[in-house]
């Protein structure tokens, strides 16, 4: 059976409500006692009840018989506190907001140096304290963090006639510093030996690993690609370092026919770094010298 249990207003005054209790049958829908508290009920002349069951036609009928769970049947939706969009997981897949407000930046962007001291490091300073590290690592045999921080980027550049000049007597001082070098090893070598090399030659990797490489700026290595010069110039350096000391040209002949290729900051700084590889019988070495 259902049983329903409300308050009745009056019509005409103002009092308390009227307390109209109905039971209805589960199965049948028979109305089987009704009751009110009003005076009129004595006297079997009630219409509160009337009132009640034609409110609860009218809303049937206009939301059709929903069957409501009662809250005890339902979950609890009490006593959840505030954080009701709980999502527990495992700590290290978790994430939880801080209360706290946050700053924009993580880091202080204020600046203890004097006002006519800040923001005035540049590239070309960072390049010349980049530099400064090296030189003195390579005398104290150590590496220092900022080197492996900080990167010396190169600009594209064009050479001049008297460039060129210079160039190419630095490649002369290279090839005398490299002769030297190799003679003070041992009178039985050239340019281009090295002693106990011989198996691995026999590493394709190994060779092409090892290869002549020449730095070029962006259009003079477009116009060497497209007209295969630049291949030509790798070989002419690679047949001069196979042949012998009497027969073979020097780099500074093969350099008078093209242009050198080399790899500096700015025309204004002379900061080249040559890395030129030298083949002969099937071995090699590679020095590296900065100017």
């Amino acid at each position: 059976m259902k049983i329903i249990l409300c308050h009745v207003h009056h019509s005409m005054k103002s009092d308390l409500p009227l307390q109209v209790f109905v039971r209805i049958g589960k199965v049948s829908g028979f109305i089987q006692q009704v009751s009110c508290t009003c005076k009129a009920r004595e006297l079997n002349r009630c219409c509160h009840v009337a009132a009640v069951l034609l409110m609860l036609s009218d809303y049937v009928s206009d939301n059709g018989h929903v069957v409501v769970k009662p809250s005890t049947s339902q979950p609890c939706k009490w006593n959840k506190g505030k954080k009701r969009t709980k999502d527990p997981k495992a700590l290290h897949k978790s994430s939880y907001k801080s209360s706290k407000k946050s700053s924009s930046s993580a880091m202080y962007n204020w600046d203890p140096r004097p006002v006519e001291f800040q923001n005035k490091v540049d590239q070309d300073g960072v390049h010349t304290f980049h530099r400064n590290l090296q030189a003195y690592s390579a005398t104290q045999g150590t590496l220092s963090m900022w080197e492996t921080l900080l990167q010396i980027n190169y600009q594209d550049f064009k050479l001049d006639d008297a460039d060129v000049v210079h160039y190419k007597s630095l490649v002369t001082e290279f090839e005398t510093a490299l002769a030297d070098s190799l003679s003070s090893i041992s009178d039985k070598f050239t340019v281009g030996q090295i002693p106990n090399t011989e198996s691995q030659s026999k590493s394709e990797e190994w060779c092409q690993a090892r290869w002549c490489r020449i730095t070029a700026f962006r259009e003079t290595y477009s116009e060497l690609h497209e007209s295969r010069s630049l291949a030509n110039f790798v070989n002419m350096l690679a047949l001069t370092a196979t042949t012998t000391s009497s027969t073979r040209k020097t780099i500074t002949d093969i350099l008078m026919m093209e242009k050198p290729h080399v790899m500096y900051e700015s025309p204004s700084k002379m900061n080249i770094a040559y890395s030129v590889h030298y083949m002969k019988n099937e071995r090699s070495v590679e020095d590296h010298f900065q100017w």
